[in-house]
């Protein structure tokens, strides 16, 4: 394919603008032994600080094992969308399965998390209507945001204040849909989201709330449910199962009549092939298994109260995290790079994380029920002299 015309070269121009600011991205292969806190780099082994699975589900027997049991009974694939003839039964018993957990009229499953978001807002709001998100919400929400079509504006984070100056200045001028849409456990920032106020601001304001419970879900809430797990007032809630759930795919709570709404008008779900066999099978294993975890969450929030409290007598910023995302504020991109360049050089594995993806640079530390104090102490003490 001839790589001289003018597109490619503007192509190598941003590249090598990328690599100027110290954002140029690049993929690592990465093996596994087991628990995802170990990491095969290379020809060396690391201490793995980078991975979601905050439970160490991914590496569960009884993960595995109805993993491989719904692929031998049902096939590799469901072969078709949910509305040609990829809507199999097991689809079905797992909604009805999630829905009945959470006491919630509905549940649908989706692919991934990213694929439901920004599929789910387009069909929320289009033309006219108005969509409010929270400034440090993930991208999939910003690019559904912009995918609808909608007046799309973010509130600061966090900021009830803000949005309910939003809420008041362009709910009067929209005649339509009006959502609010927050995540409950920021990503990158390891904070909560003040669902209370916001719950009650969009009932002031005739708005529905979405709540993004990704990195919540497995771990926080009634019976690590998530922070929607019987919350009032959320009139959508997204789970993902790539983080605590320790597989693949996403779901949703809502009213039956929002589940029949995205049945018809949502693409993630008409143009898209179902959720596979395996993936089903995993996700169905993860919510008998999630509720009855309460040891695995109790030594992760040991964990990070014991992390939290070594990293602040260090003098390192950790922002307002109070969750097992634990991000390490730095002034800029070099700085983060370099950091995380010297806990490599030591087999220790963490993150730079660089704008575009976050306002600012940070290394952001994610921690797992598995870690062990000797794994922590050894963060601390490489920390210590870097």
């Amino acid at each position: 394919m001839p790589q001289s015309n003018e597109s490619y070269r503007n192509i190598r121009e941003k590249l090598e603008g990328r690599e100027k600011e110290y954002r140029l991205r690049s993929l690592q292969p990465i093996a596994f032994r087991g628990s995802k806190t170990s990491a095969d780099i290379g020809h060396s082994t690391f201490l793995n600080f980078c991975s979601n699975d905050y439970l160490g589900l991914s590496g569960h027997p009884e993960m595995i094992r109805r993993s491989n049991e719904y692929t031998s009974d049902h096939g590799t694939s469901s072969s078709a969308s949910r509305l040609v003839s990829g809507s199999m039964k097991i689809h079905h018993r797992l909604e009805d399965k999630i829905a009945a957990l959470y006491n919630s009229e509905a549940s649908l499953v989706f692919g991934n998390g990213f694929m439901a978001n920004t599929s789910i807002l387009p069909a929320l709001a289009g033309r006219g209507d108005l969509l409010l998100a929270d400034k440090r919400c993930h991208n999939s929400i910003v690019q559904g945001g912009i995918l609808s079509r909608a007046t799309f504006r973010r509130f600061r984070h966090n900021d009830c204040n803000h949005l309910e100056e939003m809420l008041k200045r362009h709910r009067g001028n929209q005649k339509n849909n009006c959502w609010v849409i927050t995540e409950s456990l920021f990503s990158m920032d390891g904070d909560f989201a003040p669902l209370d106020e916001i719950s009650a601001l969009c009932r002031q304001f005739d708005a529905c709330l979405m709540v993004d419970d990704a990195h919540a879900f497995g771990v926080w809430g009634k019976q690590g449910l998530g922070m929607i797990n019987g919350k009032e007032g959320v009139d959508l809630g997204l789970g993902t199962m790539g983080k605590a759930g320790g597989c693949y795919g996403a779901f949703t709570l809502s009213s039956a009549v929002v589940k029949e709404y995205l049945i018809n008008y949502c693409a993630g779900i008409i143009y898209t092939t179902a959720p596979a066999p395996s993936q089903v099978g995993a996700m169905e294993a993860a919510f008998d298994l999630i509720p009855n975890m309460g040891n695995a969450r109790e030594q992760l929030r040991m964990n990070i109260d014991y992390l939290s409290s070594g990293l602040s007598d260090l003098g390192y910023d950790t922002g307002d995290s109070r969750s097992q995302i634990i991000p390490i504020l730095l002034d800029d991109e070099q700085e983060a790079l370099g950091l995380a360049s010297r806990l490599f050089n030591d087999n220790i594995y963490v993150q730079a994380i660089r704008p575009p993806t976050v306002d600012s640079s940070r290394l952001r530390i994610t921690l797992s029920a598995l870690h062990t104090s000797d794994d922590l102490n050894r963060l601390l003490e490489v920390l210590k002299h870097a």
